[in-house]
């Protein structure tokens, strides 16, 4: 099968395209997939590149390799179909179209992935698109972690710092889900197509003073993790929040499921930037490595060639 492998942390030159041996239903919990879509998202980044602080450098090498992604075949979440399951799986049934995020253990920039019952993999109502099933498992589950029915509810004011990446633009979705109301910040070649979506205010962190404002909010929601808590404490309400995403989240298979229910009956909305074929494979890595995606960068695996 056609996998991308990479044998040292670094950037997309260090990502390579070759064919390797089939992955196997083998143990009675194993899930066969065959992929259809890899997201390339700000997760993979981080582990690929060791574009962190070195303190962090230090814990992704200890979790991941020291030396090199102990996972050779990368990506970390996308959407496909059951192609086998194991003689004690439960649940999932061959045809069954699926989401999954699969961060630990990598895998799905191949044609075929091996999962398992335990794994975070959630099927879908075959009205889904795949495409759209691919960006829920990161972006959105992410943001759901801060931005659910504990923090939004209708007229609840939402600061939204960094709206147009994966995690972002989910966070948006979300909030204009619960009704919340919203002023996000993001550069102004997203505004355009984060507009057409969502109606609320969007700045541009570029040209506007943005923590400079006459309003204060019961939420405050750093998508990318730039800001410090020290910078926006006077946009905060009495008992105002403020949660970023360099906080962990949890990889929950229930919230998953909750969110492809969500996309089913169109109450949230992934944006797209650009799908690639696998041959493609480094100009989608390359534009989310630069980090200035609007919203998410798929790779079409299915039907591939090298």
């Amino acid at each position: 099968m056609k996998a991308i492998i990479q044998k040292r942390y670094g950037d997309e030159s260090t990502l390579h395209l070759v064919e390797i041996d089939d992955v196997k239903v083998v143990k009675p919990d194993d899930i066969l997939i065959d992929v259809h879509y890899c997201n390339v998202t700000a997760g993979d980044k981080n582990i690929n590149t060791l574009s962190q602080p070195w303190y962090l450098q230090i814990l992704i090498r200890l979790v991941f390799g020291w030396n090199k992604p102990r996972a050779v075949v990368r990506g970390i979440c996308g959407s496909g179909v059951i192609a086998q399951v194991g003689s004690s799986v439960t649940g999932y049934k061959v045809g069954d179209h699926v989401n999954f995020i699969n961060s630990m253990k990598a895998g799905v920039a191949a044609e075929k992935l091996i999962l398992n019952d335990k794994s975070i993999v959630s099927v879908l109502n075959p009205k889904v698109s795949l495409q759209e099933a691919a960006c829920i498992p990161f972006g959105f589950l992410s943001a759901y972690h801060f931005l659910n029915e504990s923090t939004l509810s209708k007229s609840v004011d939402v600061y939204l710092y960094g709206a147009s990446g994966s995690v972002g633009s989910a966070a948006l979705s979300l909030a204009h889900m619960f009704e919340a109301n919203v002023v996000a910040v993001a550069s102004a070649k997203h505004h355009q197509q984060l507009s057409s979506i969502y109606s609320q205010p969007i700045l541009d962190y570029q040209t506007q003073d943005v923590f400079n404002l006459n309003q204060k909010f019961d939420v405050v929601f750093d998508a990318v993790g730039k800001i410090q808590r020290k910078q926006i404490t006077h946009l905060l309400k009495p008992n105002g929040k403020f949660l970023s995403i360099k906080s962990v989240t949890k990889e929950d298979k229930q919230r998953l499921a909750f969110l492809n229910d969500c996309l089913l009956h169109k109450r949230i909305q992934p944006i797209i930037e650009k799908v690639v074929d696998l041959v493609d494979y480094k100009e989608a890595f390359a534009h989310a490595y630069r980090g200035h995606k609007t919203g998410n960068v798929l790779i079409k695996v299915k039907n591939a060639s090298i």
